[in-house]
């Protein structure tokens, strides 16, 4: 299929920050009606939020690319768009599979968490 006949994204608009641009690619909206318009610091999930950021009544791009297109997704990475129960976690939000760690300040490397973060 060319371009010509599907949805050509060229740009995307959010924030630098972790877990509100991910919030704007994996939902498609902008981050203030997700109610992740904070600045700083405050937009980011940390290890300890006791929060969710992402309501589970958005329907995230691996789901949509099911139910339209029949989509396996699989995440690799940082999710970071909220852990503080297992409705939010990625299998529950369309992945089939996930490997990697739920929030901020994880080193891939070393596995060890950065000093500086939360």
């Amino acid at each position: 299929m060319s371009a010509a006949g599907g949805v050509r994204l060229t740009n995307l608009y959010g924030q630098s920050l972790c877990t509100p641009a991910r919030a704007t690619l994996m939902t498609g909206k902008f981050v203030h009606r997700l109610g992740l318009s904070y600045v700083g610091s405050e937009a980011e999930i940390t290890a300890f939020a006791n929060y969710s950021a992402v309501p589970v009544a958005e329907d995230l791009l691996p789901t949509r690319l099911k139910a339209c297109c029949g989509y396996k997704a699989v995440g690799v990475g940082k999710w970071n768009l909220g852990h503080c129960n297992a409705r939010y976690m990625p299998w529950s939000r369309g992945f089939d599979a996930f490997t990697g760690y739920a929030s901020t300040g994880l080193s891939y490397l070393s596995h060890v968490s950065d000093p500086d973060s939360t």
